[in-house]
């Protein structure tokens, strides 16, 4: 009986320590480099800069990461780029910050406060430092608005996606959990039969997860 528990335990510490890991991986690239950003601050180098905090943005984990004052330094720099009039720094900076939203994986809702302010720099940017010639002679406000409308329309996560990734999680260990452990009986007995499972799970996760 005691073997058992302890078999029983396996899986489970196993997936514990691979998020562990996991978790510490993506939090120690995303600190690094955010440290990296404010080291290219601090020799002026913006282009670097911008790089490195889109690169942090990216690898989210909370509350363990740099996300948040990774999009604080985008957004941050945007600002003061648009308020000297250089538009394709302010663009950069909006931009990667926009992007750093858009390609994180993740089953938590997206930043939207981020998102929105970093469409609205591009939609200000746009119109009133490079305004394109579709919109000649309309008005800033109503050209704005046509702007952020088109940042709008972009293709959002599905939610098919996330649970697509989530049941294949769920499949994926609970067929390795039986695989483990075989068990007389039940669904988990089932599983352990049919341990191919285990891949289509692992496939549905990973697909999920990317597509989301």
């Amino acid at each position: 009986m005691a073997e058992r528990a302890r078999a029983s335990a396996v899986a489970p510490l196993l997936l514990g320590a691979f998020f562990v890991v996991y978790g510490a991986r993506v939090s120690i690239a995303s600190h690094g480099e955010y440290r990296a950003g404010r080291d290219a601050l601090e020799h002026d180098d913006l282009r670097a800069a911008i790089t490195h905090f889109r690169r942090a943005a990216k690898h989210r984990v909370p509350p363990f990461d740099a996300v948040a004052d990774a999009h604080a330094a985008l957004l941050s720099i945007g600002q003061r780029a648009e308020r000297r009039g250089d538009a394709e720094t302010a663009l950069s900076a909006y931009r990667s910050s926009r992007a750093a939203v858009h390609s994180t994986r993740s089953f938590l809702p997206r930043s939207g406060d981020v998102l929105a302010q970093a469409d609205a720099g591009i939609a200000r940017v746009t119109v009133r430092l490079e305004r394109p010639l579709s919109l000649r002679g309309v008005p800033d406000g109503e050209a704005e608005a046509r702007v952020l409308a088109q940042l709008r329309a972009a293709p959002r996560e599905s939610p098919f996606f996330v649970l697509l990734a989530s049941l294949g999680f769920l499949l994926f260990a609970a067929t390795a959990h039986a695989a483990l452990v075989p068990a007389e009986s039940g669904v988990l007995a089932r599983l352990g039969r049919h341990r191919w499972l285990a891949a289509v799970g692992f496939a549905g996760f990973v697909v999920g997860a990317y597509l989301a």
